[in-house]
């Protein structure tokens, strides 16, 4: 995508990959979408992932991805619960 399609953008660093949150305006009829890429180091050089989510879609998709956060919070809450008692009786 072109710099001048380009609204908003910001990196996210996190080890070997890197994570850019952009939005950005489709060429053709100026619709604006959320443009999330990973990018990963490999030994044959960079792999690239991306999902584009167009902005009349970006609330039911932070509802879901909230959702999942939850879910996931909730599921690792009790292992880290036990983890914790384990570490206070050494």
């Amino acid at each position: 995508m072109s710099i001048e399609n380009r609204k908003f953008s910001k990196t996210i660093k996190a080890g070997k990959r890197t994570y850019f949150i952009d939005i950005e305006s489709n060429k053709t009829d100026s619709r604006k979408y959320f443009s999330i890429t990973e990018s990963k180091s490999t030994s044959i050089g960079f792999e690239r992932q991306e999902l584009k989510i167009y902005i009349e879609d970006v609330n039911n998709f932070v509802q879901g991805l909230n959702e999942a956060i939850d879910y996931y919070n909730f599921i690792s809450r009790p292992l880290k619960i036990v983890t914790e008692k384990i570490e206070q009786q050494n």
